[in-house]
């Protein structure tokens, strides 16, 4: 059922391009709360993300965040203000 409900809300589900990978993906070496994120290329990669995910629509958001489930270390970082 949930998967039919979120199908409803979104319509067809695309594969996202070009998508920039959230950060425990894209620099697995660096902690969630590590100040690697907010100086030198963990900085510059969640600008990035920041950039990307805010010409998303709702409905991309909604896929990014099916394509990239976030780890366990990561649980409730769709939820925060990652910017």
């Amino acid at each position: 059922m949930e998967t039919r409900d979120i199908l409803n809300r979104i319509g067809e589900f695309k594969p996202l391009e070009n998508s920039v990978l959230p950060p425990w993906l894209a620099y697995p070496e660096i902690d969630r709360y590590s100040i690697g994120w907010r100086m030198g290329y963990g900085e510059s990669h969640i600008i990035e993300l920041g950039k990307y995910f805010d010409q998303l629509t709702e409905s991309e958001k909604t896929i990014y965040e099916l394509t990239y489930p976030e780890s366990e270390e990561w649980k409730g970082w769709y939820n925060d203000d990652y910017e």
